[in-house]
């Protein structure tokens, strides 16, 4: 995915309120991930969750994502053996937080 926007998305039931990767590769370049949530109960990555494969984001911004479980990983959280790295991405908001979490659910 390029040149796009997954902003302002809610994950109503538990993980990745811009985007859940459930498996495979997703490569996003120049994508704002901002404003997005996962507020439910345990809820963590309001901006990417990694269930399973790759998420290269290069280029773009993480801002503004928000979640319900405190050290959750507000900008992205994957579980082991999950990867994700972001290159050249604009970070302005210092409360987003990028975490790799043995304890992450799928949801």
């Amino acid at each position: 995915m390029s040149d796009a926007s997954l902003s302002y998305n809610y994950a109503d039931t538990r993980n990745g309120g811009g985007l859940a990767n459930l498996s495979g590769t997703a490569n996003l370049t120049n994508v704002s991930i901002q404003g997005n949530e996962a507020l439910a109960a345990g809820g963590k990555a309001g901006g990417v969750y990694v269930w399973s494969g790759m998420v290269t984001v290069t280029g773009g911004t993480i801002a503004g994502n928000n979640c319900g479980q405190p050290g959750g990983g507000t900008g992205a959280c994957w579980r082991p053996g999950a990867t994700f790295t972001e290159t050249n991405v604009n970070l302005p908001d210092a409360t987003q937080t990028f975490v790799s979490d043995p304890n992450a659910n799928q949801g």
